[in-house]
């Protein structure tokens, strides 16, 4: 059917939908990230004033943006403005013209400003500058904000701004106490985001940098971009996103705005520094008698911004803007750890004590003992002269102190161009980019810390790019429009003794060609460090999205509407060992008092327990597209009353693999005639009776679901309704409520861990017991029939969900301060987690008579269950599984208050209770399958109490004063932190070994499950506990009674760990050079008071630590500044 339009007006309406549409077809990997100024003009006795200009102007760079009209009810409305400071002036004939100046807007935020005009000369003006808090009168939205000087001014350790984002009510964090940039630290573990909004997941948020995503999303909680401090502009935090507009997450929305250019030229350039002579002690260095590691930490950069300004060919002010940012990071780290390494005796194979010095070719009887070994295998021969000899000698013993030096640098760029074509089209583009060089002494991933043997040199680099258009198509009618490109990666190469390159002599014979870049991993049983490295590792990811957000202003509504099209990629190598590793067992042996001698004699004589190896470095390269539009209607029933009312509708397509190796466990699909049969001695399989790859699902293959390995969800729509009331109609209190369902963007680290851990024809993996260093393959090596333990992921799969409801009031108690205090309630559903789901049922093993009369299935006897698993021929079976809950509720308050231009006061108090049935999307699992909601109770960020407090307060003394004392004594600032948290809840496990429920996940590495034993009392009361020694009552715990055949009755989370108090302090000095230069000279304490908050103590049953307290976080740390300001 062809269509006819009879009037250009039509045709142009006709040609304004179809352009909506296709830049529609894209709203959320970048976030909205302006703002809107709404608002009423009245007469003296309330009546509208209709056809009243309204003009909107930027101040910074004296230009106008927006020029209105209200409507027939007074009414006007300026939308997708940008963060930064507005005036709005009103003319109407016969009132005098009124201006509200020093309008600062912020991320999302929806700024009133009603204007009740005089009668008058429209020649006469009265202007007003509105004041520093206002109430929010728009939106339910619950949100705060981190303002540009905050960012730049509060003490802040390790100039990281997630830190910033703890000082919101309703977040929990978990946040280390200072976050490196990139993938590693120097401690070796990751740089994670640990941080609960609302009672969501730390893995639930949403980062994103100038609207560009900046997650990760193969476990969601770590960043890809650090932006400097220098160059941010302010941090906005969504907690509860009640506008219609937000998605991709079920938690908070973290938007990172970075600075643009004005008129004027501004800039900067600073330099941070440390080292270790500034700092004290950490509490158990003091207390073991160890010195403080060595620091050398330097940081610094410049920033610049103003119009652009080309001599003789363009003039930019009032029109073309940039902003330039470029940080440097130099640290220097040292770190030292104990590790077990064979003595120079030994490297000759001379023993203190008798071993098994020849062994029968199954590797089970030993035929010879003595303290000599005469002839050592060429391959172990090969690894002493190129790696043991070179890794140092104990003086007795085989312990080794190793201190080792790690290089954490780092450089950034951020470039940010606007152009203002008028007022009727903006256009904005931002480049951020991240390199992160890296050395990890221990290697990353790897974490071991035998010296030089693990080393790696790692880069995590960062990009984004952002490009956005903001039209104006009516005065009523607005649009933005634009894509946006944001891409993370960490790049590994082993650079240390086991890099192929530094042991060239290395040169096993492998079943598979092996690994280009390192020699194979050499693993002992019973003491020694082994020999590991990691890499080559080419981890990387990259977001493209198209997005559109349309407003339109109709009567008393404001129509708001977009889409969004996302397509991200994760590719990420080195997924399963194509090295090949060797392992060297510690039997047979003459005694039981010489397991590490005789582990070392193993490796010597070349007797391998097991080999194992795939045949090709396992890279996943997974995609995944995501479809999201929203309508939202923010309806102004009455002049003090505004209803939100918003559906978002989300497709998050399952994600595949673009090689077709996607694979993972469907229970439906496993056929119990097709299971192998169980030899009932050894637990293991029978060969040749069973299919090894039943059950398991292959994208593109046999998939029922095509491509990808889990059923598609195509109706997820989620509505938001609220209001914002101001029950007295001055503008000084918001009542505000709302209700909305958000649903979340899961992670794919899960899916990457099933490729390596599932059967499957794409490639091989062989496991080869008691076999030969020289050539594992040759003779007649036994082939592994120890059942595997495939991962799966929930075919049945729902999106996870959060429902979120609060109610706030908020009160401006003067023109500088504002209160407020709210309840939030937040319910979370088909919440992923993991669970074993090939568990033994509890009662089994004890009918089956596996039960030693009077014991516990043990370490020997467990293999043995296999014959009574429900999955027979696999051991223990992971499953992802959209099955769990969570819920919270919490007591919110807040305070802040402004000093003039440059002063901040803010405190926040939450008071809350988080309980979930599972901790976390893949890393554990309830004890018992059968009844994993016994694993309900408290969430990993559960903090009972939350109460920050943060200020910057310019000290007014001789502020305008002149003269030697003004110089010396004014100019002075204080800015800090302080941090009270009650502790977080730690887990209670088991480390005895005894499996009294006969479940099977007790001494079972391949289960995520654990096992946990009997409360037989109050942990958390007792004499003489809450110290370091013993931090709860360990007595309140015991092993299951024998004969029980039960799992342990304990909860998870039942112990409640040391909180943390922390001052962290700064004290500047500015000295003025010239009216537009000054100077600023920073000292800042990071602990001030030197507290020692501790770690979580040892809450694992049975070991000799249980209770114990063995770590604390950062002592006392000084930083010394200084910055150049123009």
């Amino acid at each position: 059917m062809e269509l006819q339009f009879g009037s250009p007006g039509l045709k142009m309406t006709f040609h304004r939908i179809l352009f909506c549409c296709f830049v529609g077809a894209a709203s959320l990997l970048a976030q909205e990230i302006t703002a809107n100024i709404v608002g009423a003009v009245t007469d003296a006795t309330g009546a509208a004033v209709p056809g009243a200009k309204v003009t909107v102007t930027a101040t910074a760079r004296n230009l106008v943006v927006r020029d209105l009209a209200t409507n027939g009810e007074g009414l006007y409305s300026a939308t997708l403005l940008p963060v930064g400071e507005y005036s709005v002036t009103v003319e109407a004939k016969g009132f005098r013209k009124a201006t509200q100046a020093g309008i600062a807007l912020t991320a999302n935020q929806k700024f009133t400003a009603d204007f009740k005009l005089e009668v008058g000369d429209v020649n006469q003006e009265i202007t007003v500058t509105a004041d520093a808090a206002q109430v929010e009168l728009q939106s339910a939205q619950q949100s705060g904000l981190i303002s540009g000087t905050q960012v730049r001014e509060l003490s802040l350790n390790n100039r990281h701004f997630a830190q910033l984002v703890a000082l919101q009510p309703g977040v929990s964090s978990n946040l280390s106490d200072q976050i490196y940039m990139g993938a590693t630290n120097p401690t070796g573990g990751q740089n994670i985001v640990g941080l609960s909004i609302n009672g969501t997941r730390q893995s639930q948020q949403s980062w994103t940098v100038d609207g560009a995503d900046n997650l990760d999303r193969g476990a969601n909680i770590t960043i890809n971009m650090y932006p400097s401090i220098d160059a941010i502009d302010e941090i906005k935090i969504v907690r509860s996103p009640y506008s219609a507009e937000f998605g991709r997450a079920g938690g908070g929305q973290i938007s990172v705005i970075t600075k643009s250019g004005t008129n004027e030229l501004h800039g900067t350039a600073y330099e941070f520094l440390r080292n270790n002579w500034l700092n004290a002690n950490n509490f158990f260095n003091n207390l073991n008698g160890n010195p403080r590691p060595p620091l050398r930490y330097n940081d610094f950069g410049y920033t610049v911004g103003g119009p652009v300004y080309l001599p003789h060919v363009y003039n930019g002010k009032n029109k073309t803007f940039f902003f330039f940012s470029e940080e440097f990071r130099r640290v220097i780290n040292y770190n030292a750890q104990t590790v077990q390494v064979p003595n120079a005796s030994e490297l000759k194979g001379a023993f203190p004590n008798p071993v098994c010095i020849s062994i029968s070719s199954d590797g089970t009887t030993c035929n010879a003992t003595g303290t000599q070994i005469t002839t050592i295998n060429p391959i172990a021969q090969q690894y002493i002269n190129d790696i043991f000899s070179k890794i140092g000698v104990p003086a007795t013993g085989n312990n080794l102190y190793n201190p080792v030096r790690g290089i954490f640098n780092a450089r950034q760029e951020i470039v940010k161009i606007d152009h203002n074509f008028g007022e009727k089209l903006a256009i904005r583009g931002s480049f951020l980019h991240d390199s992160i060089p890296t050395t990890e002494p221990f290697g990353y991933g790897t974490n071991l810390a035998t010296p030089g043997v693990a080393t790696t040199q790692t880069n995590s680099p960062g990009w984004s790019f952002v490009l956005r258009a903001t039209s104006a198509f009516s005065p009523t009618w607005f649009n933005e429009a634009g894509w946006a490109w944001s891409h993370g990666g960490i790049f590994s190469h082993p650079v240390g003794l086991m890099a192929r390159a530094n042991s060239a002599d290395i040169s096993p014979k492998l079943v598979f060609p092996g690994n280009p870049e390192r020699v194979p991993t050499i693993a002992f049983t019973g003491g020694l460090n082994g020999l590991a490295s990691f890499g080559p590792y080419d981890n990387f990811s990259y977001n493209h999205s198209i997005f559109d957000n349309m407003t339109k202003v109709h009567g008393r509504h404001t129509l708001k509407f977009g889409a969004a099209f996302y397509y991200y990629r994760k590719n990420e190598n080195q997924l399963a060992d194509n090295a090949g590793a060797f392992t060297f067992g510690n039997t047979p042996r003459p005694a039981n008092n010489v397991t590490l001698e005789q582990s070392w004699a193993n490796f010597l004589l070349g007797v391998v327990s097991n080999y194992s190896q795939t045949s090709q470095d396992l890279t996943a390269d997974f995609r995944t597209k995501t479809f999201e539009a929203y309508i939202q209607d923010d309806f102004r029933v009455r002049s003090n009353l505004t209803l939100n009312l918003g559906l978002r509708y989300s497709n998050y397509r399952q994600p595949i693999d673009a090689h077709g190796i996607l694979t993972s466990f469907d229970p439906l699909k496993f056929d119990p005639s097709k299971a192998f049969q169980i030899d009932p001695v050894t637990g293991n399989r029978i060969a040749g009776t069973g299919d090894p790859f039943n059950g398991i699902i292959q994208g593109g293959k046999n998939s029922p679901y095509g491509d990808a390995i889990a059923r598609q969800r195509n109706l997820d729509f989620a509505p938001r309704v609220g209001f914002a009331w101001d029950p007295f109609g001055k503008g000084r209190t918001s009542v505000r409520a709302g209700y909305g369902i958000f649903y979340d963007a899961t992670l794919l680290g899960f899916l990457e861990t099933a490729l390596g851990a599932n059967p499957t024809a794409s490639y091989s993996q062989v496991q080869i017991a008691n076999t030969r260093f020289e050539d594992p393959a040759a003779g007649s090596p036994v082939v592994s029939l120890a059942p595997p333990s495939p991962r799966g992921w929930d075919p049945n799969y729902h999106d996870p969900y959060i429902q979120q409801w609060s109610f706030e009031i908020q009160q401006q108690l003067t023109s500088d301060s504002m209160f407020s205090i709210g309840y939030v309630g937040t319910k979370g559903t088909h919440l992923i987690g993991a669970i074993d789901i090939n568990e033994v049922p509890p009662g089994a093993a004890a009918a089956a008579g596996l039960v030693p009369p009077g014991g516990y299935i043990t370490a020997g006897i467990r293999p043995r269950l296999n014959i009574l698993r429900p999955y027979r021929g696999y051991n223990a079976v992971n499953m992802v599984e959209s099955w769990f809950n969570s819920n919270y509720h919490a007591l919110q308050t807040s305070f802040n208050k402004t000093f003039g231009k440059s002063g901040t006061l803010g405190l926040a108090y939450t008071w809350s209770k988080n309980i979930t049935d599972n901790n976390s999307d893949r890393s554990n699992a309830p004890a018992n399958s059968y009844n994993f909601e016994g694993d309900r109770g408290l969430a990993t960020l559960d903090r009972r109490h939350v109460l920050t407090a943060s200020y910057v307060y310019p000290v007014p003394f001789l502020k305008n004063g002149h003269g030697p004392a003004a110089y010396a004594l004014g100019g002075w600032e204080l800015s800090g932190i302080i941090t009270w948290n009650t502790g977080l809840p730690a887990p209670i496990s088991s480390g005895t070994g005894n499996d009294a429920g006969g479940l099977g996940a007790a001494n079972n590495a391949s289960s995520l499950a654990g096992y946990r034993p009997d409360v037989v009392g109050d942990p958390n009361s007792g004499s003489n506990i809450r110290n370091i020694y013993q931090w709860f009552n360990i007595l309140a715990f015991a092993e299951v009674p024998p004969g029980a055949n039960r799992p342990g009755n304990s909860g998870r989370f039942i112990i409640q760990t040391p909180g943390i108090a922390r001052w962290d302090f700064s004290l500047f000095k500015s000295f003025s050079i010239t009216e537009r230069v000054r100077i600023q000279v920073r000292g800042e304490a990071f602990n001030l008071l030197n507290h020692a908050n501790f770690n979580a103590p040892n809450t694992t049953f049975g070991n000799p630590n249980f209770g114990k307290i063995l770590g604390a976080r950062d002592p006392r740390q000084i930083q010394l500044g200084a910055k150049v300001v123009f």
